[in-house]
């Protein structure tokens, strides 16, 4: 009985988000600048920057977490994504580096740091969640031929 109860639990906690989850709309894939351009203050650009990294980052996650539960069949697709992610991750980070060299970022940089990464970030994670969406959505104009249709992959 308890294992049946965990199983339920389990599959509506974690399958049933990954499945169904939030409507992605890739007209929103984009850097809002709204809660920058309103700031009035250093802190308030830094952390509106921030938020809008976050929002990028989290809609990257949902996308790759839609994309591993549809293939999950595919073990070897599943294994070439997880590998090109870590890559990307890889990617991103010297990216950065190579904007934002040196150690002393914020004696170089100054208070506009963090605004400057973090939009930064975010405009490369939306590139990034674009490149992912096509694996997911039924537009016709996503990944063609057997290498990327959506056919050839999903058991």
């Amino acid at each position: 009985m308890q294992t049946t109860i965990f199983a339920i639990v389990w599959i509506l906690c974690v399958l049933a988000p990954v499945t169904a989850g939030p409507a992605l709309d890739p007209e929103t894939f984009c850097i809002d600048m709204t809660g920058i351009d309103s700031a009035e203050t250093q802190t308030e650009m830094n952390a509106a920057a921030a938020r809008e990294y976050h929002r990028a980052d989290d809609t990257l996650n949902i996308v790759y977490a839609r994309i591993m539960g549809e293939y999950t069949a595919n073990t070897e697709f599943v294994e070439a994504m997880r590998n090109a992610q870590r890559a990307w991750i890889v990617f991103r980070d010297l990216h950065l580096e190579s904007i934002f060299p040196g150690g002393e970022r914020g004696r170089f940089w100054g208070t506009i740091y963090p605004t400057s990464r973090y939009l930064e970030l975010a405009e490369i994670t939306w590139a990034r969640v674009m490149t992912l969406y096509r694996w997911i959505s039924t537009d016709t104009q996503g990944y063609h031929g057997s290498y990327g249709c959506k056919s050839a992959f999903v058991d």
